[in-house]
């Protein structure tokens, strides 16, 4: 049976005097693939983001389909070391050379790369450093994370890891992880933009939707953290935050990457409604 678990879907929206590149995750199953696909189609996304959060989860065969049912859409397939990790680091390397080729192979031209939380011995910088070897990180478009919302020794060591990551010369872009202290994500961008000054920065913001709050406090997703003033809002409150927050990226140039947990259309729309309309 064909498992989707979940993605990422990008369309444009208008956001006061701003125009946002918005991506928004689902979670779909294959018994509700004709509920995704009329969510694309309605919508008119541009571009999909298929993601990889399950060991389970065969993103090659959902890509396989995806790509058959929308040719002109654009699609970027995730990749966690943490969820597709195969006991050995030797055979976790070969894994990710064989996904990569096969992405190629299919005509996809965009990976986002990424390590997990906890982080294995083969980890996104061994994952860099193999593709490179094996000539692949010139024939795709390859995407990091970084968190710069941690504290502490975790800071720390994510910086030091992210001037390793910009090292690679064939990487495209980095996508911070979701956050919403402007002081931090601040500090973030600078310090990309102080070793790699021309490379694309994205930066993720959480679209809130309904019992969101409730789910997350029960069960908080590793590596993000969320104040309690936002998780505590009402959820008018909340969207009105994840808004300035889109605003304040974009005033720095940085493009938006909203994430909806799970996608709900109608606050989708809401999310939009300080712009116009989705194009």
């Amino acid at each position: 049976m064909l498992y989707l678990h979940s993605i990422c879907l990008t369309g444009f929206i208008s956001i006061a005097r701003y125009e946002i590149t918005m991506r928004v995750e689902l979670t779909a199953f294959s018994r509700n693939i004709d509920f995704l696909v009329n969510t694309i189609e309605r919508n008119n996304f541009s571009a999909v983001h298929l993601t990889n959060k399950d060991t389970h989860e065969n993103n090659l065969a959902a890509l396989s389909v995806l790509t058959s049912t929308f040719p002109s859409v654009h699609f970027c397939a995730h990749y966690s070391i943490k969820y597709q990790y195969k006991r050995k680091a030797e055979i976790s390397a070969h894994w990710l050379v064989q996904y990569t080729q096969k992405l190629i192979d299919m005509g996809v031209d965009s990976l986002l790369l990424m390590s997990g939380v906890p982080r294995r011995t083969f980890d996104v910088l061994a994952g860099l450093q193999i593709l490179k070897d094996h000539n692949l990180l010139s024939n795709i478009d390859v995407y990091v994370v970084y968190n710069p919302f941690l504290a502490g020794d975790e800071l720390e060591q994510e910086n030091e890891r992210l001037i390793q990551k910009l090292r690679f010369a064939e990487l495209k872009g980095v996508f911070l992880q979701i956050g919403l202290n402007a002081a931090a994500a601040t500090a973030g961008i600078e310090r990309i933009r102080k070793n790699r000054p021309h490379i694309p920065i994205f930066a993720s913001v959480l679209v809130p939707s309904h019992h969101f709050s409730q789910r997350f406090q029960f069960r908080p997703w590793k590596g993000v953290h969320l104040p309690n003033s936002f998780l505590q809002a009402s959820l008018a409150g909340q969207i009105k935050i994840a808004q300035n927050m889109a605003e304040f990226y974009t005033s720095n140039g940085v493009d938006i990457l909203a994430e909806m947990f799970p996608f709900d259309e109608e606050l989708w729309q809401q999310f939009a409604s300080s712009g116009t309309h989705l194009s």
